[in-house]
């Protein structure tokens, strides 16, 4: 069973029937874009980066002992604008100049992919969220 525990945390309860005493392995899938998941007992911690497009995704929790397996689903609701860097709402040249120093100083919010590196591929992408006509220096 999985269910909210908090923001980006859900509770997983993993209790033995009729016997079973094996280990379990945890895993999750379903994922989104520059977003990890780990597990810490009876806890799944989810993390989004600002890369991670908003949505709401249906995650399928797994727990394998390798001849029994398990699944439980629950959903992750990613909120925001991808390419917000400074979390105003909306993508303009203040959150390109934030990519731009991240290249020096690394942000997360502006790790678009989720690589663990601010280059110039999450610059085009949050280019890329600019409305048309805009122009930065």
């Amino acid at each position: 069973m999985a269910n909210p525990a908090g923001p980006g945390q859900y509770a997983v309860d993993v209790t033995p029937l009729r016997g079973f005493d094996q280990s379990v392995s945890l895993s999750v899938h379903g994922l989104p874009a520059a977003a990890s998941a780990s597990f810490t007992p009876g806890i799944l911690n989810v993390a989004t980066s600002g890369g991670t497009p908003p949505g709401s995704y249906s995650l399928i929790i797994l727990g394998s002992s390798g001849i029994l397996s398990h699944a439980a689903t629950t959903n992750l609701v990613v909120d925001g604008t991808p390419g917000d860097v400074n979390g105003d709402g909306t993508v303009d040249c203040a959150d390109l100049n934030l990519v731009r120093a991240a290249f020096h100083a690394y942000n997360s919010r502006a790790d678009f992919n989720g690589d663990g590196v601010v280059d110039i591929r999450d610059l085009a992408f949050a280019s890329r969220q600019i409305p048309a006509g805009v122009t930065c220096e």
